[in-house]
Protein backbone atom coordinates (compact mmCIF):
# COMPACT_ATOMS: atom_id res chain seq x y z
CA UNK A 1 0.00 0.00 0.00
CA UNK A 2 0.94 3.79 -1.11
CA UNK A 3 1.41 6.15 2.27
CA UNK A 4 -2.39 6.89 3.16
CA UNK A 5 -4.10 4.82 0.88
CA UNK A 6 -6.97 3.34 2.58
CA UNK A 7 -7.71 -0.31 1.94
CA UNK A 8 -10.60 0.41 -0.12
CA UNK A 9 -8.29 1.73 -2.42
CA UNK A 10 -5.67 -0.45 -2.49
CA UNK A 11 -8.24 -3.68 -2.73
CA UNK A 12 -9.81 -1.41 -5.92
CA UNK A 13 -6.30 -1.41 -7.69
CA UNK A 14 -5.57 -5.00 -7.08
CA UNK A 15 -9.09 -6.01 -8.09
CA UNK A 16 -8.86 -4.09 -11.69
CA UNK A 17 -5.21 -5.20 -12.39
CA UNK A 18 -6.82 -8.51 -11.73
CA UNK A 19 -9.37 -7.78 -14.69
CA UNK A 20 -6.62 -6.77 -16.90
CA UNK A 21 -4.54 -9.21 -16.49
CA UNK A 22 -7.30 -12.05 -17.08
CA UNK A 23 -8.21 -9.84 -20.55
CA UNK A 24 -4.51 -9.74 -21.63
CA UNK A 25 -4.35 -13.04 -21.24
CA UNK A 26 -7.31 -14.37 -22.67
CA UNK A 27 -6.97 -12.08 -25.45
CA UNK A 28 -3.49 -14.22 -26.73
CA UNK A 29 -5.26 -17.44 -26.82
CA UNK A 30 -6.63 -17.24 -30.28
CA UNK A 31 -8.45 -20.67 -29.90
CA UNK A 32 -10.65 -18.83 -27.26
CA UNK A 33 -15.05 -20.00 -27.65
CA UNK A 34 -15.81 -18.01 -25.04
CA UNK A 35 -14.70 -15.98 -21.47
CA UNK A 36 -16.94 -15.87 -18.39
CA UNK A 37 -16.23 -13.74 -15.79
CA UNK A 38 -17.93 -12.47 -12.43
CA UNK A 39 -18.52 -8.59 -12.12
CA UNK A 40 -20.40 -6.14 -10.51
CA UNK A 41 -21.93 -2.49 -11.21
CA UNK A 42 -19.74 0.83 -11.06
CA UNK A 43 -20.98 2.31 -8.44
CA UNK A 44 -19.83 5.72 -8.75
CA UNK A 45 -20.94 5.92 -12.15
CA UNK A 46 -24.25 4.31 -12.22
CA UNK A 47 -24.94 6.76 -9.34
CA UNK A 48 -23.84 9.74 -11.49
CA UNK A 49 -20.73 10.09 -8.53
CA UNK A 50 -23.24 10.51 -5.83
CA UNK A 51 -22.08 7.23 -4.30
CA UNK A 52 -18.28 6.76 -4.16
CA UNK A 53 -15.92 4.60 -2.55
CA UNK A 54 -17.53 1.42 -3.61
CA UNK A 55 -14.27 0.38 -4.46
CA UNK A 56 -14.94 -3.50 -4.76
CA UNK A 57 -17.65 -2.81 -7.12
CA UNK A 58 -15.88 -0.25 -9.43
CA UNK A 59 -12.94 -2.55 -9.17
CA UNK A 60 -14.73 -5.08 -10.69
CA UNK A 61 -16.79 -2.92 -13.26
CA UNK A 62 -13.98 -1.15 -14.82
CA UNK A 63 -12.01 -4.07 -15.61
CA UNK A 64 -14.84 -5.42 -17.93
CA UNK A 65 -15.13 -2.21 -19.36
CA UNK A 66 -11.08 -2.42 -20.22
CA UNK A 67 -11.82 -5.65 -21.90
CA UNK A 68 -14.50 -4.06 -23.90
CA UNK A 69 -12.36 -1.11 -24.87
CA UNK A 70 -9.02 -2.91 -25.44
CA UNK A 71 -9.99 -5.89 -27.24
CA UNK A 72 -13.40 -5.91 -28.98
CA UNK A 73 -13.42 -9.28 -30.13
CA UNK A 74 -12.98 -10.72 -27.00
CA UNK A 75 -15.81 -8.81 -26.18
CA UNK A 76 -17.69 -10.56 -28.71
CA UNK A 77 -17.28 -13.58 -26.62
CA UNK A 78 -17.64 -12.17 -23.26
CA UNK A 79 -20.24 -13.31 -21.23
CA UNK A 80 -21.01 -11.54 -17.34
CA UNK A 81 -22.37 -13.09 -13.89
CA UNK A 82 -23.39 -10.53 -11.79
CA UNK A 83 -24.45 -12.05 -8.28
CA UNK A 84 -23.77 -9.15 -5.69
CA UNK A 85 -25.56 -10.47 -3.06
CA UNK A 86 -25.55 -13.74 -1.07
CA UNK A 87 -27.74 -16.68 -2.24
CA UNK A 88 -30.00 -16.74 -0.17
CA UNK A 89 -31.12 -12.79 -0.61
CA UNK A 90 -32.79 -13.96 -3.97
CA UNK A 91 -35.33 -16.10 -1.38
CA UNK A 92 -36.08 -12.99 0.64
CA UNK A 93 -37.96 -9.38 -1.47
CA UNK A 94 -34.69 -9.90 -3.91
CA UNK A 95 -35.90 -11.67 -7.31
CA UNK A 96 -34.73 -11.91 -10.37
CA UNK A 97 -36.75 -11.72 -13.64
CA UNK A 98 -34.98 -12.95 -16.91
CA UNK A 99 -34.90 -9.91 -19.68
CA UNK A 100 -33.75 -11.03 -23.39
CA UNK A 101 -30.66 -13.39 -22.47
CA UNK A 102 -30.00 -11.32 -19.43
CA UNK A 103 -31.23 -11.44 -16.00
CA UNK A 104 -32.11 -8.56 -13.92
CA UNK A 105 -32.55 -6.96 -10.40
CA UNK A 106 -35.90 -6.09 -9.74
CA UNK A 107 -34.61 -3.62 -7.74
CA UNK A 108 -33.61 -1.49 -10.68
CA UNK A 109 -29.61 -2.89 -10.90
CA UNK A 110 -29.40 -2.84 -15.14
CA UNK A 111 -27.25 -5.21 -17.13
CA UNK A 112 -25.69 -2.30 -18.65
CA UNK A 113 -24.04 -0.27 -15.51
CA UNK A 114 -20.27 -0.74 -16.95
Amino acid sequence: MRPNQSLGEYCYEKELQQGKNVADGAAQITTLERIVVSSLCDVTKASGGKYKGVYHWDGKARAVTYLRERYPELAAKLSVVMMGNYMENWLGTMKLRKVGFRFNEVMGMRADCW
